[in-house]
């Protein structure tokens, strides 16, 4: 039942006992110590009857005759009810009441037992010092209930956020083990549980791996030596529910706040599949790298043929110009040749290595111009630069044009001299020479002009193939210039 009593802001003092009968005017006492108070009367401590008739009291007076005998029982019923469980209780005992009375009344209850006569002033100073000490158990009482509630919620959150994390890991597809500095399992996930639930407890390489000891390869192990975060590709010929298997696993050490090592979190992932078509996919390559020499191969033994038919012809004309005009197609023929000669032979097929290129386009040509090449002190300063194909090719012809016309025409007679070739990376850029120390290029040919068919073609590769610019420099012999921007993959080869 709800007491529907408007609250009060006055001390309630609740006296049980028969006021009619009572020689003691306890209202006067208690009204004096606290001129504020509110008194209620009632014969028998009856909760329902409390309710009904009085809100909650700050204290009780229980004031029965008969040597405290109903006191006795009135007091122990009050603390049993919940309404009064709390309130400071003053038992009043007879004058002739006896000590074991007196401890009976502190047992049964009471929180003070005062003797009739009462003094009004050691009532007031008893009621203050029990409302003094019922407010601060109230605060404590309260602080209590929220620290309290703070706990449940704070330990609800923890509990909840501890389930989410666990759900996390359970259902993370990897192996995730939380072992000790001796590597047997403390924790494991469901991932890893499902494939052996008795692993809490063992070592994890005789879990899962079925060793007497850990492999060398162990990325825990390796954790521990350096304390750092160790990642490792193990193969295993056996593992427990999936047999041969490829494992990337990581060893992450534990330190306490004293950096004490005290565990390593293990995490594994079975890459078999992954591995498999890593496999798959570097032996697909190196057949379409073996089908793609052996087109190389083929397309220069090609030219080879096309080269010999073209050097049969020559010899068969009693044409002299016909004969030198098959010649520089043969040579041209062969730097074209050159390149998928180069490619059959390296390890790449995305690019050239430009000193092996120019040093197999040159060697014909000293061959093919015997009669000059003896007298001739031939340099070649190139980087191992590996450039596109794309660009390789057209460049190859452009140094076979610029080299032949300087073997034919720049040492007349008997003179010496010296050819060079030179191609360099300057930034974004390969900048190229080809020069010589001979008589020089006749005044009246001009590039933009000329009419030969070696120095048309040079100028038409540089300009549209390689988009680049040719120039030409008369001063102590011959000097073509070439400079254009590299493709990718040029790099230098170390």
């Amino acid at each position: 039942m709800v007491n529907n009593q408007k609250e009060s802001k006055k001390t309630r003092i609740l006296v049980i006992g028969d006021r009619k009968k009572n020689p003691i005017d306890l209202s006067a006492m208690v009204s004096e110590a606290f001129p504020e108070c509110e008194i209620n009367y009632v014969e028998a401590p009856d909760e329902d009857k409390l309710k009904i008739e009085t809100l909650p009291p700050h204290a009780i007076l229980l004031d029965v005759k008969r040597n405290g005998k109903n006191s006795f029982e009135a007091c122990k019923k009050l603390r049993a009810m919940e309404y009064t469980a709390n309130t400071p209780l003053v038992i009043l005992l007879p004058s002739t009441t006896a000590i074991e009375h007196k401890i009976r009344g502190l047992n049964s209850g009471a929180d003070v037992v005062m003797v009739k006569p009462l003094n009004a002033s050691e009532l007031g100073a008893q009621l203050r010092a029990l409302l003094r000490i019922k407010n601060a158990g109230d605060e404590l009482r309260q602080e209590k209930e929220d620290l309290m509630q703070i706990l449940w919620d704070k330990t609800s959150a923890l509990r909840e956020s501890q389930e989410q994390l666990k759900n996390i890991l359970d259902n993370n597809p990897d192996h995730i083990l939380h072992l000790d500095p001796d590597l047997k399992i403390l924790w494991a996930n469901q991932t890893a549980l499902n494939l052996n639930h008795k692993a809490v407890g063992q070592y994890c390489y005789e879990a899962f791996t079925l060793r007497d000891s850990a492999c060398e390869e162990c990325p825990c192990l390796k954790a521990l030596e350096t304390q750092k975060k160790e990642t490792a590709v193990v193969y295993q010929s056996e593992f427990r529910g999936v047999g041969k298997s490829y494992w990337e696993s990581v060893g992450i050490p534990l330190t306490d706040r004293k950096e004490k090592l005290t565990g390593i979190i293990k995490i594994s992932r079975d890459i078999s599949e992954s591995k498999k078509k890593e496999e798959q996919i570097k032996n697909s390559l190196h057949e379409k790298e073996i089908l793609l020499k052996e087109i190389h191969h083929r397309v220069k033994n090609n030219m080879q043929v096309i080269s010999s038919l073209i050097n049969l012809q020559a010899n068969r004309t009693e044409n002299l110009a016909i004969r030198e005009t098959l010649k520089e197609s043969q040579l041209r023929i062969h730097a074209l040749s050159a390149i998928h000669e180069t490619l059959y032979q390296s390890e790449s097929l995305t690019g050239i290595n430009l000193k092996t290129y120019v040093s197999r386009i040159v060697t014909p040509l000293l061959q093919t111009y015997a009669t000059v090449s003896p007298r001739v002190t031939f340099s070649i300063d190139t980087e191992s630069l590996v450039l596109a194909i794309e660009q390789a090719m057209p460049l190859g012809l452009v140094i076979n044009e610029l080299v032949s016309n300087a073997l034919k025409y720049a040492f007349p007679g008997e003179k010496n001299g010296t050819v060079s070739v030179s191609l360099k990376r300057s930034g974004q850029h390969l900048v190229g020479a080809v020069s010589d120390n001979g008589v020089g290029i006749a005044p009246h040919v001009d590039l933009n002009t000329s009419d030969t068919l070696g120095l048309n073609l040079v100028e038409a590769l540089v300009e549209t193939q390689l988009n680049g610019s040719l120039e030409l420099i008369r001063s102590k012999g011959t000097h073509f210039k070439i400079r254009f921007q590299i493709k990718e993959p040029a790099f230098v080869n170390e």
